[in-house]
């Protein structure tokens, strides 16, 4: 067992912990001036929320989170970051928005009077699109082509500014508000509403992001986006069918102050519709050539549409057996098996959390997919995930290349849950531990806390060459991943090299005196 010092720790959630606790980061960032609680919980408030799920999936443990929350205020002060609370709320109110905007612009697109609900209601809703273009160059984002989180302003800035500003920009301006109030001869520069439909990828985004917040899985989000898509066609193509009929043709549907614009909305929706299923041609309103067109377009967009639907049925059923859902019918299983055992809920609870902890998720076949892959790539893999923490333990300091790669692919991974006990001190160690992902608590035989470990430690490395009691246990704090190396196979790698292990036996046994002294110390500082 490696030397522990008690040393300041972060706090950990749901963690009794005995050590002195470090300050918070934002503490130290935040640490003075007016309103210094408010400032503090503001700026929390912009910072990574380990509750979001997307952050759970990019970082894994509390230790990453920290380093990103650290990464934030050193470099990127004054950005919001994209897994951030701030970030989920704004996207919860945009969905309203612009759920808003794509039902209230048709109803002003088709009709020749401006209403004032809808003109005031528009305004109101170009007001905040307006302010989410603003948010856009404030908030980093996911780049998932590095698997990294992008904050610099000039990166987040030429993100957004070639692709979506233009559209988003003119698609916002109050058209409406000009044409109203200075000059009603410009009402054509309403049409320029059309490019808001520019926005409903956007709007796909926030709801895929808001069905992984509510744990919705991939098919019910296939359903969601579809839905939206075929709702918002249905509509527009209302609008449009008001547009032929009063602004071009100049039929009688006209609008007073007072008068109902719903009801001649609601009849030329139900004749699309009927149009759009097949039901029945349109009612012909004119029998102008444009009113003929119309009708036949409807009819042809229908005929497509119902193949669609067909189709987006079918895939939505092949989806629901992908590893997503497959995890989510295990999830079922595991819950029905629980139950029939009759075991108690904080049992339930803690196999869930494995099994979420385990598969993030998605379930997949770790060797089957394994071994379709050739054997160098097998070792590529290993090598990428473990070979830097084998590296990093000083008794393995200036092996082989060759010797360091046997010893990575004798790892074998293994899964704690928080409070679980993985080494006990007294107990005759057979292996060392690496920590993946997560954050185990030391304790000495006293039950002292004495320090904390977190990704890319180790510890139990003297029990790999010395059959010797433990001389501290190791607690999960958080859900933890870790690599175990038992003895047999550090053994087995190493006979061919007996001159390296003996010098490896001797660090050993000077690393466990100077544990061991280390301590004695700590337990007679205990009792004074």
């Amino acid at each position: 067992m490696a030397t522990y010092q008690s040393i300041k720790v972060r706090r950990v959630e749901g963690h009794e912990c005995s050590l002195p606790q470090d300050d918070e980061l934002i503490t130290l960032y935040i640490n003075g001036g007016f309103f210094v609680d408010f400032r503090r919980k503001f700026r929390q408030y912009l910072m990574v929320s380990a509750a979001n799920p997307e952050s759970k999936a990019v970082l894994k443990s509390t230790a990453q989170i920290r380093l990103e929350e650290s990464r934030h205020l050193r470099k990127f002060y004054h950005m919001i970051h994209p897994f951030s609370e701030a970030r989920i709320t704004w996207e919860m109110i945009m969905i309203v928005v612009y759920s808003g905007l794509l039902l209230v612009m048709p109803l002003e697109l088709g009709t020749v009077t401006q209403q004032p609900l809808v003109l005031y209601s528009k305004f109101v809703l170009d007001i905040f699109s307006m302010m989410d273009i603003i948010l856009f160059f404030c908030t980093g984002y996911y780049d998932e082509k590095i698997h990294k989180i992008v904050m610099k302003p000039m990166l987040v800035f030429k993100h957004y500014i070639f692709p979506y500003f233009i559209f988003d920009f003119f698609s916002s301006l109050p058209y409406n508000m000009y044409v109203f109030y200075i000059d009603p001869k410009l009402s054509s520069l309403t049409y320029l509403y059309l490019l808001k439909l520019t926005r409903l990828p956007t709007l796909i985004e926030y709801i895929r992001r808001f069905c992984i917040r509510m744990e919705l899985y991939s098919y019910k989000l296939s359903t969601v986006n579809f839905a939206l898509w075929f709702f918002t066609l249905i509509w527009w193509a209302t609008a449009l069918t008001l547009i032929v009929y009063v602004r071009v043709e100049g039929d009688s549907i006209q609008y007073s102050e007072n008068s109902d614009i719903f009801n001649p909305t609601m009849e030329s929706c139900y004749q699309v519709v009927r149009a759009f299923m097949l039901v029945a041609m349109s009612k012909i309103q004119s029998e102008r050539a444009v009113s003929m067109v119309l009708n036949v377009v409807c009819i042809l967009i229908g005929s497509v549409l119902n193949m669609v639907i067909l189709a987006q049925v079918m895939q939505i059923y092949r989806r629901h057996s992908n590893s997503r859902n497959k995890y989510e019918n295990l999830m079922q299983e595991i819950g029905e098996y629980m139950n029939y055992k009759e075991l108690p809920s904080p049992l339930k609870n803690r196999v869930f959390r494995y099994v979420e902890f385990k598969f993030q998720k998605n379930i997949f076949k770790e060797g089957d997919i394994l071994s379709t892959l050739s054997k160098i790539l097998k070792q590529d893999i290993l090598l990428h995930n473990c070979k830097r923490m084998v590296e990093k333990v000083d008794f393995f300091k200036g092996l082989p290349g060759s010797l360091i790669l046997l010893l990575v692919t004798k790892l074998r991974s293994e899964i704690y849950l928080p409070n679980d006990m993985i080494v006990q001190a007294g107990i005759s160690g057979t292996a060392m531990y690496f920590i993946y992902v997560g954050t185990v608590a030391v304790y000495t035989t006293n039950e002292r806390e004495i320090c904390h470990l977190e990704d890319g430690s180790h510890f139990g490395e003297i029990s790999l060459i010395i059959n010797e009691p433990r001389v501290a246990s190791v607690i999960a704090v958080t859900n933890c991943e870790v690599f175990r190396l038992s003895r047999k196979d550090f053994l087995e790698a190493m006979e061919p090299y007996p001159n390296l292990c003996n010098k490896i036996r001797q660090s050993a046994l000077a690393r466990l005196k100077n544990t061991r002294q280390v301590m004695n110390e700590n337990e007679e500082e205990e009792h004074k």
